[in-house]
Protein backbone atom coordinates (compact mmCIF):
# COMPACT_ATOMS: atom_id res chain seq x y z
CA UNK A 1 0.00 0.00 0.00
CA UNK A 2 2.77 2.46 0.94
CA UNK A 3 4.49 1.92 -2.42
CA UNK A 4 1.26 2.84 -4.18
CA UNK A 5 0.85 5.94 -2.03
CA UNK A 6 4.38 6.98 -2.96
CA UNK A 7 3.49 6.45 -6.62
CA UNK A 8 0.44 8.69 -6.25
CA UNK A 9 2.57 11.34 -4.55
CA UNK A 10 5.08 11.21 -7.42
CA UNK A 11 2.27 11.53 -9.96
CA UNK A 12 0.85 14.44 -7.99
CA UNK A 13 4.21 16.24 -8.11
CA UNK A 14 4.40 15.54 -11.84
CA UNK A 15 0.94 17.03 -12.31
CA UNK A 16 2.06 20.16 -10.47
CA UNK A 17 5.10 20.54 -12.71
CA UNK A 18 2.87 20.37 -15.80
CA UNK A 19 0.81 23.25 -14.47
CA UNK A 20 3.67 25.25 -12.97
CA UNK A 21 3.05 28.29 -15.16
CA UNK A 22 -0.71 28.37 -14.55
CA UNK A 23 -2.94 29.38 -11.65
CA UNK A 24 -3.57 26.09 -9.87
CA UNK A 25 -5.09 24.60 -6.75
CA UNK A 26 -3.93 21.38 -5.10
CA UNK A 27 -6.28 19.05 -3.23
CA UNK A 28 -5.81 16.06 -0.94
CA UNK A 29 -8.88 14.05 0.06
CA UNK A 30 -10.13 10.74 1.39
CA UNK A 31 -13.11 8.95 2.88
CA UNK A 32 -15.29 5.83 2.88
CA UNK A 33 -16.26 4.13 -0.37
CA UNK A 34 -18.60 1.34 -1.42
CA UNK A 35 -17.96 -0.82 -4.46
CA UNK A 36 -20.45 -2.78 -6.54
CA UNK A 37 -20.68 -6.27 -8.04
CA UNK A 38 -23.10 -7.76 -10.58
CA UNK A 39 -24.42 -11.01 -9.12
CA UNK A 40 -26.29 -13.96 -10.62
CA UNK A 41 -27.27 -17.37 -9.21
CA UNK A 42 -28.29 -20.44 -11.21
CA UNK A 43 -30.62 -22.25 -11.11
CA UNK A 44 -32.51 -18.99 -10.68
CA UNK A 45 -35.55 -20.57 -9.01
CA UNK A 46 -33.75 -21.74 -5.85
CA UNK A 47 -33.09 -19.85 -2.64
CA UNK A 48 -29.27 -19.68 -2.49
CA UNK A 49 -27.22 -19.45 0.67
CA UNK A 50 -24.74 -17.25 -1.19
CA UNK A 51 -25.27 -13.51 -1.41
CA UNK A 52 -23.17 -10.52 -2.53
CA UNK A 53 -21.36 -8.68 0.22
CA UNK A 54 -20.40 -5.05 -0.40
CA UNK A 55 -17.87 -4.26 2.29
CA UNK A 56 -17.30 -0.62 3.19
CA UNK A 57 -13.73 0.39 2.36
CA UNK A 58 -11.88 3.66 1.71
CA UNK A 59 -10.03 5.77 -0.85
CA UNK A 60 -7.30 8.45 -0.78
CA UNK A 61 -6.46 10.91 -3.53
CA UNK A 62 -4.60 13.92 -4.87
CA UNK A 63 -5.89 16.48 -7.34
CA UNK A 64 -4.59 19.47 -9.30
CA UNK A 65 -6.89 22.13 -10.78
CA UNK A 66 -6.01 24.66 -13.46
CA UNK A 67 -8.17 27.76 -13.92
CA UNK A 68 -9.82 28.03 -17.35
CA UNK A 69 -12.34 30.80 -16.64
CA UNK A 70 -14.23 32.38 -13.75
CA UNK A 71 -16.33 29.23 -13.30
CA UNK A 72 -14.45 26.41 -15.05
CA UNK A 73 -11.32 24.49 -14.01
CA UNK A 74 -9.48 21.56 -15.58
CA UNK A 75 -8.78 18.84 -13.00
CA UNK A 76 -6.50 15.80 -12.91
CA UNK A 77 -6.76 13.30 -10.05
CA UNK A 78 -4.76 10.31 -8.79
CA UNK A 79 -6.36 7.96 -6.24
CA UNK A 80 -5.81 4.76 -4.31
CA UNK A 81 -9.22 3.09 -4.19
CA UNK A 82 -9.59 -0.01 -1.98
CA UNK A 83 -12.31 -2.19 -3.51
CA UNK A 84 -14.08 -5.25 -2.13
CA UNK A 85 -15.54 -8.01 -4.28
CA UNK A 86 -17.00 -10.58 -1.91
CA UNK A 87 -19.63 -13.27 -1.41
CA UNK A 88 -21.09 -14.23 1.94
CA UNK A 89 -21.80 -17.95 2.46
CA UNK A 90 -23.44 -19.00 5.71
CA UNK A 91 -24.29 -22.52 4.62
CA UNK A 92 -24.00 -25.66 6.73
CA UNK A 93 -21.03 -27.76 5.63
CA UNK A 94 -20.19 -30.83 7.65
CA UNK A 95 -20.80 -30.38 11.37
CA UNK A 96 -21.24 -26.63 11.54
CA UNK A 97 -21.97 -23.43 9.73
CA UNK A 98 -19.56 -20.73 8.67
CA UNK A 99 -19.45 -17.28 7.17
CA UNK A 100 -16.82 -16.70 4.51
CA UNK A 101 -16.08 -13.34 2.94
CA UNK A 102 -13.86 -13.38 -0.06
CA UNK A 103 -12.06 -12.46 -2.12
CA UNK A 104 -11.39 -9.57 0.24
CA UNK A 105 -9.93 -6.16 -0.64
CA UNK A 106 -7.97 -5.01 -3.69
CA UNK A 107 -5.92 -1.81 -3.92
CA UNK A 108 -6.82 -0.11 -7.19
CA UNK A 109 -4.86 2.92 -8.50
CA UNK A 110 -7.33 5.19 -10.27
CA UNK A 111 -6.69 8.29 -12.41
CA UNK A 112 -9.18 10.82 -13.74
CA UNK A 113 -9.36 13.82 -16.06
CA UNK A 114 -12.32 16.15 -15.98
CA UNK A 115 -13.76 19.66 -15.77
CA UNK A 116 -15.15 21.38 -12.68
CA UNK A 117 -17.86 24.05 -12.69
CA UNK A 118 -17.87 26.18 -9.52
CA UNK A 119 -20.28 28.79 -8.21
CA UNK A 120 -18.69 31.13 -5.67
CA UNK A 121 -20.71 32.54 -2.74
CA UNK A 122 -18.46 34.73 -0.56
CA UNK A 123 -16.73 32.23 1.78
CA UNK A 124 -18.26 29.19 0.09
CA UNK A 125 -18.05 27.44 -3.25
CA UNK A 126 -20.40 24.84 -4.77
CA UNK A 127 -19.18 22.67 -7.62
CA UNK A 128 -20.16 19.89 -10.04
CA UNK A 129 -17.47 17.86 -11.77
CA UNK A 130 -17.85 15.29 -14.60
CA UNK A 131 -14.73 13.34 -15.56
CA UNK A 132 -13.37 10.15 -17.10
CA UNK A 133 -11.74 7.59 -14.77
CA UNK A 134 -9.05 5.02 -15.58
CA UNK A 135 -8.44 2.17 -13.09
CA UNK A 136 -5.49 -0.25 -12.98
CA UNK A 137 -6.07 -3.75 -11.58
CA UNK A 138 -3.50 -5.48 -9.33
CA UNK A 139 -0.92 -7.71 -10.97
CA UNK A 140 -2.34 -10.67 -9.04
CA UNK A 141 -5.98 -11.43 -8.44
CA UNK A 142 -5.73 -12.88 -4.96
CA UNK A 143 -7.83 -15.92 -3.99
CA UNK A 144 -7.39 -16.63 -0.27
CA UNK A 145 -9.67 -19.72 -0.11
CA UNK A 146 -7.29 -22.37 -1.51
CA UNK A 147 -7.08 -24.18 1.83
CA UNK A 148 -10.86 -24.08 2.13
CA UNK A 149 -11.26 -25.73 -1.27
CA UNK A 150 -9.02 -28.56 -0.14
CA UNK A 151 -11.14 -29.16 2.97
CA UNK A 152 -14.48 -29.15 1.18
CA UNK A 153 -14.68 -30.99 -2.13
CA UNK A 154 -18.22 -29.69 -2.71
CA UNK A 155 -17.08 -26.07 -2.83
CA UNK A 156 -15.03 -24.36 -5.53
CA UNK A 157 -14.23 -20.77 -6.45
CA UNK A 158 -12.37 -19.34 -9.47
CA UNK A 159 -11.33 -15.69 -9.89
CA UNK A 160 -10.22 -14.29 -13.26
CA UNK A 161 -8.91 -10.94 -14.44
CA UNK A 162 -10.88 -10.07 -17.57
CA UNK A 163 -9.07 -6.80 -18.31
CA UNK A 164 -5.95 -5.27 -16.72
CA UNK A 165 -7.63 -1.87 -16.58
CA UNK A 166 -11.08 -0.34 -16.21
CA UNK A 167 -12.64 2.70 -17.84
CA UNK A 168 -15.47 4.64 -16.25
CA UNK A 169 -17.47 7.87 -16.14
CA UNK A 170 -17.36 9.88 -12.92
CA UNK A 171 -19.58 12.55 -11.41
CA UNK A 172 -18.64 14.51 -8.30
CA UNK A 173 -20.40 17.23 -6.34
CA UNK A 174 -19.00 19.15 -3.40
CA UNK A 175 -18.97 22.20 -1.16
CA UNK A 176 -15.90 24.28 -0.32
CA UNK A 177 -15.38 26.55 2.70
CA UNK A 178 -12.62 29.12 2.14
CA UNK A 179 -10.10 30.29 4.70
CA UNK A 180 -8.74 33.84 4.87
CA UNK A 181 -5.93 33.15 2.36
CA UNK A 182 -8.22 31.28 -0.07
CA UNK A 183 -7.24 27.78 0.96
CA UNK A 184 -10.35 25.70 1.57
CA UNK A 185 -11.91 22.71 3.27
CA UNK A 186 -14.12 20.51 1.11
CA UNK A 187 -16.75 17.79 1.50
CA UNK A 188 -18.59 15.94 -1.24
CA UNK A 189 -19.81 12.79 -2.91
CA UNK A 190 -18.47 10.96 -5.97
CA UNK A 191 -19.65 8.06 -8.15
CA UNK A 192 -17.63 6.23 -10.78
CA UNK A 193 -19.59 3.99 -13.15
CA UNK A 194 -17.45 1.40 -14.90
CA UNK A 195 -17.98 0.84 -18.63
CA UNK A 196 -16.30 -2.57 -18.93
CA UNK A 197 -15.97 -5.72 -16.82
CA UNK A 198 -12.56 -5.88 -15.15
CA UNK A 199 -12.72 -9.15 -13.20
CA UNK A 200 -15.16 -11.92 -12.39
CA UNK A 201 -15.67 -14.72 -9.91
CA UNK A 202 -17.49 -18.06 -10.29
CA UNK A 203 -18.38 -20.17 -7.25
CA UNK A 204 -20.00 -23.62 -7.39
CA UNK A 205 -21.49 -25.50 -4.46
CA UNK A 206 -22.79 -29.07 -4.57
CA UNK A 207 -24.28 -31.29 -1.86
CA UNK A 208 -25.31 -34.96 -2.10
CA UNK A 209 -28.84 -35.24 -3.39
CA UNK A 210 -29.11 -31.54 -4.27
CA UNK A 211 -28.59 -29.67 -7.57
CA UNK A 212 -25.32 -27.83 -8.12
CA UNK A 213 -25.58 -24.13 -7.36
CA UNK A 214 -23.51 -21.73 -9.46
CA UNK A 215 -22.91 -18.16 -8.35
CA UNK A 216 -21.31 -15.73 -10.83
CA UNK A 217 -20.12 -12.28 -9.85
CA UNK A 218 -18.46 -9.63 -11.99
CA UNK A 219 -17.06 -6.17 -11.30
CA UNK A 220 -16.72 -3.06 -13.43
CA UNK A 221 -14.71 -1.36 -10.65
CA UNK A 222 -17.61 1.00 -9.98
CA UNK A 223 -17.83 2.75 -6.64
CA UNK A 224 -19.54 5.50 -4.68
CA UNK A 225 -17.71 7.51 -2.04
CA UNK A 226 -18.03 10.32 0.45
CA UNK A 227 -14.93 12.42 1.01
CA UNK A 228 -13.47 15.28 2.97
CA UNK A 229 -10.37 17.16 1.88
CA UNK A 230 -8.29 20.29 1.89
CA UNK A 231 -7.38 22.56 -1.02
CA UNK A 232 -4.23 24.66 -1.28
CA UNK A 233 -4.07 27.97 -3.12
CA UNK A 234 -0.59 27.90 -4.66
CA UNK A 235 -0.71 31.64 -5.32
CA UNK A 236 0.27 32.01 -1.65
CA UNK A 237 3.58 30.30 -2.39
CA UNK A 238 4.60 33.09 -4.76
CA UNK A 239 4.25 35.87 -2.19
Amino acid sequence: MFKKLHLLLFIGCFIVSLHSSAQIRLEVYGGPSLSYMDFETSPSDIQPQNEPYNQLSYHLGLGALTRLSDHWQLITQAELFVRSMAVRNSGDFGTGGFTYLGPTNYEMPTFALGARYTIEKEKYGFYLQPSVGFTLLPQEIRNPITAFNELHDNFNRDVDQVSPYGLGLRLEAGIKRYTRNKNYFMVGIRHQQGLRVTDEMVQTTSRPGEPEVRVAGSSRSSYTSLFIGFGLNTDNWKK
